[in-house]
């Protein structure tokens, strides 16, 4: 709505390139930087959701919607020199896309219930962690720094598109379950059950340690509460949400291709996300090495002894 306001006032005005000025004037002032967000986000719905009704509805127009809906954050990622703007799209767009489908039976209110858990969850820690459209991600910027003629490429490449694109591969066990009659009971309360686990799992994982942080020195180790547990709770969450999904579809009939995403999901974080996060906290205190010696990476296990 605020975008098609200040296009409105600014064709009326000087015309279009005026208007375009004028938005990307008011999303570098000091405006809620969650408010510019919602309303980059509400752009790019709107305008893939009228290329969706012009579409059959079938997964591929799904997919394709999705491209659409990346191609413009992907803009505003550009325009506003942030690619940090994408990171409520991981999400974001997987609850979106339930509007796509009916619900008609107990056990697909149930499983949406779930998957809304999940992504409520993770878009407001999300945007509670975005003061300002010039911050990003510590990642990104160190692709800025060791690739600085082709960092955009890789944004859109590696930091955009890849991730619609995995996040949409596991949504086809989503879309499978929910265009199926029904799943088998024992898979179908497993994998609503690994949803919802993985979603507080990792919602806990956040409380705990924004809370330390908040009392902590910046240099300070979390290791307490999950954390004592694993060193990344938060993503041994997202793993099992992923998995939950899977389920659900396994038990609704889905072929054995259909494991292939959350396979590609656990890949994703035990050998990017985590060796990541690992140097990164070895550079910032190198006593990290100790809770590596004596903390599973991963799984929720008593910690060892030294």
């Amino acid at each position: 709505m605020m975008i098609v306001v200040f296009l409105a006032l600014g064709y009326k005005r000087a015309g279009n390139l005026f208007a375009l000025e004028l938005f990307f004037t008011a999303m570098k002032s000091s405006t809620s930087a969650r408010i510019k967000l919602l309303a980059i986000y509400s752009a790019g719905f709107a305008a893939s959701a009228f290329a969706y009704s012009r579409m059959d509805g079938s997964v591929h127009a799904l997919l394709a919607c999705d491209l659409v809906y990346t191609l413009i954050i992907f803009a505003f990622s550009v325009l506003l020199d942030n690619s940090s703007i994408y990171d409520p799209y991981w999400s974001l767009v997987p609850m979106l896309s339930l509007a796509a489908f009916q619900i008609k039976t107990a056990q697909q209110a149930i499983f949406a219930i779930a998957l809304l858990y999940w992504g409520s969850r993770l878009t407001l820690n999300c945007l509670s962690a975005t003061k300002s459209l010039k911050d990003e991600d510590w990642r990104y910027r160190g692709f800025r720094a060791r690739y600085p003629r082709q960092y955009w490429l890789i944004s859109f490449l590696a930091i955009h598109l890849f991730p619609t694109l995995i996040v949409f591969a596991n949504m086809k066990n989503a879309f499978f379950f929910l265009s199926a009659p029904g799943s088998k009971a024992l898979p179908f309360a497993l994998g609503a059950a690994l949803m919802s686990l993985g979603a507080t799992l990792s919602l806990v994982a956040d409380l705990q340690m924004r809370a330390f942080r908040r009392t902590s020195t910046p240099r300070a180790l979390c290791h307490q509460g999950l954390w004592a547990l694993s060193r990344h709770p938060n993503y041994m969450g997202e793993i099992c949400f992923w998995w939950g999904v899977w389920l659900c579809s396994a038990g609704a009939g889905s072929g054995l291709v259909y494991v292939i995403p959350p396979l590609m999901m656990t890949a994703l974080f035990l050998f990017y996300s985590i060796p990541a996060m690992e140097r990164r906290q070895l550079e910032k205190n190198p006593e990290y090495e100790r809770i590596q010696e004596s903390t599973s990476s991963l799984l929720l296990l008593p910690p060892r002894r030294a």
